[in-house]
């Protein structure tokens, strides 16, 4: 059978089982992407004629967006959305839409009524012939992009379908090495199809919205929320999380530390992780299993679990940091598990204690999509709503604003980090300039704040009141950043003279006192003023 000039008796898709594309912007950043097929971005790159090649990219990754937030590979649309939101002119949408159809990329039906609206399927471009479905294996090798390139401030507005296609590449390439640093010379090889002054011009664009640093000989991939560099890979963070295990003599829960790793212990992790370990002799050097290391040069201090190699550079102070390298792992708790298993202890879950706190995020509407649980030790976890029962994790739900019905009403907004912080403040009832109730908002801890969330605060006014700690800092700045990008007015305000946040404030102060350090014109006082015992009496913390 022959579709669209591919033989799918004998079209097989090169997939190299080490072939990996690591989601580097998720790991780093903790940023929201999405995910686009590498054999359907491959084929639309071989359309010669350069302005139909870049609209019907552009278009077929708003596809690829909207597919992946609906959960599956199809949904309808309306033409005027299309325009709105990929930045399309009405004949390039037909144009490209007609391509990605010739091309087996898409399915069309253009559903009855007015207002030009059609329903798309998204086909697996390795398959050509079943729709793409994400929730059955194998699916399709992709790239992930970030949510932030795909808004209509940056995606619309200013961004080309070949600024979309060279952004795209890059992230492949980042996917593929695991690296934000990506060499220039290499370029040429990536992007071939793109002539050389169309390709400068692109990364133009791509350093002018945020996305890319372009420095003498590399390209660096930014933080595409705040467009600050990407923080460092996970074990390259000494990691301070606490793991626990089963003690063998009483069966209690105790937490790891360095009083247990004792030398006999180092000694054995290394035997079961080191290259050659029969070779390697203790306090002598060993070979690196981080490079092609033929002469021993990784010293390892047995008495400490230090290691450094004189001839890549790696090094560290922890074992659970050597796992982490060794799985290529991000995540700290798997590499605990796998020390673990090394060294004869039996991991087992942290405990966290009692619920403290529970907290409802509601849709546009003001329906319960899911709860949020709060617990002793800090940490949370996610309930969903199915049906009259809640069940653990966030469900097909997408993260959202706390009290988003208020905030789409309000004028003002208040963000704040957290939402026990954002209950204290709702209970003062602050209004604006006009009377008009303020609304307060959150998106959860430090690391929450997704670019997308800035859509339900365009036309409006923001206050961020963060914490004073270095996790505030960076929930600020990634706040600020989207809320620049696309324009909205905002004031930031610190309580670094009274503590970590505007609770401090409120300790000795009313919430008269508290509008008056504000100062912003945007709002006014409300008729009662409350203390922070007050507020808290009344909400139960």
């Amino acid at each position: 059978m022959v579709i669209n000039n591919i033989n799918t008796d004998t079209y097989t898709p090169s997939r190299s089982k080490e072939q990996k594309y690591a989601n580097l912007f998720w790991f780093r950043c903790h940023a929201n992407t999405f995910r686009v097929p590498i054999v359907g971005y491959q084929t639309i790159t071989e359309i010669s004629n350069s302005k139909l090649r870049a609209s019907t990219y552009k278009l077929y990754r708003w596809l690829c967006f909207q597919a992946d937030r609906a959960f599956c590979g199809s949904f309808s649309a309306q033409l005027k959305k299309i325009k709105k939101e990929a930045g399309l002119s009405k004949p390039a949408i037909i144009g490209a839409r007609d391509e990605l159809v010739r091309l087996g990329l898409i399915r069309v039906e253009r559903e009855g009524g007015p207002g030009g609206r059609y329903y798309f399927t998204l086909m697996n471009p390795e398959t050509v012939l079943f729709p793409l479905d994400w929730r059955s294996r194998p699916y399709p090798l992709y790239l992930c992009a970030p949510v932030a390139s795909v808004l209509p401030d940056i995606y619309a507005k200013r961004w080309t379908g070949t600024d979309a296609l060279v952004y795209d590449a890059l992230c492949m390439e980042m996917g593929r090495s695991g690296q934000s640093d990506l060499p220039k010379k290499r370029r040429a090889h990536w992007l071939s199809f793109i002539a050389r002054n169309t390709l400068l011009a692109a990364e133009q664009h791509l350093v002018d919205t945020g996305f890319i640093r372009s420095k003498a000989s590399s390209i660096e991939m930014l933080h595409p929320e705040t467009s600050k560099s990407m923080p460092p890979r996970a074990w390259e963070q000494e990691p301070s999380e606490r793991s626990y295990f089963y003690d063998a003599d009483t069966g209690a829960r105790r937490v790891f530390s360095e009083e247990l790793l004792t030398p006999d212990v180092i000694e054995q992790y290394f035997m079961k992780s080191l290259p050659r370990a029969t070779e390697w002799v203790p306090r002598n050097d060993a070979h690196c299993p981080f490079h092609s290391d033929e002469s021993p040069s990784l010293s390892i201090n047995v008495e400490t679990g230090q290691f450094c190699c004189h001839a890549c550079g790696i090094e560290g102070n922890k074992l659970v940091t050597f796992e982490m390298r060794l799985l290529d792992l991000e995540d700290v708790h798997k590499a605990w598990t796998s020390v673990a298993k090394k060294i004869g202890f039996k991991s087992c879950p942290r405990s966290r204690g009692k619920v403290t706190h529970r907290h409802e995020y509601r849709d546009e509407c003001g329906l319960p999509q899911y709860v949020v649980l709060r617990y002793q030790d800090g940490t949370a976890s996610f309930r969903h709503y199915s049906g009259c029962f809640l069940k653990p994790g966030l469900g097909r739900n997408r993260r959202m604003l706390y009290n988003l019905p208020e905030v789409i009403a309000a004028d003002v907004v208040l963000i704040t980090e957290g939402e026990k912080k954002s209950d204290v403040i709702a209970e003062l009832r602050l209004l604006d300039e006009n009377g008009k109730s303020v609304a307060v908002t959150c998106t959860g801890g430090a690391d929450s704040w997704r670019t997308e969330f800035v859509e339900y605060l365009k036309g409006k006014r923001v206050l961020l009141l963060p914490d004073t700690d270095d996790p505030g800092i960076r929930y600020s700045d990634a706040v600020e950043a989207s809320l620049t990008r696309a324009g909205v007015e905002f004031e930031t305000i610190y309580f670094n003279d009274y503590g970590n946040d505007f609770r401090d404030f409120l300790k000795d102060h009313g919430s008269d006192e508290l509008v008056t350090f504000i100062g912003s014109p945007w709002l006014r006082s409300p008729t009662l003023s409350c203390s922070l015992s007050e507020v808290e009496e009344e909400i139960c913390i």
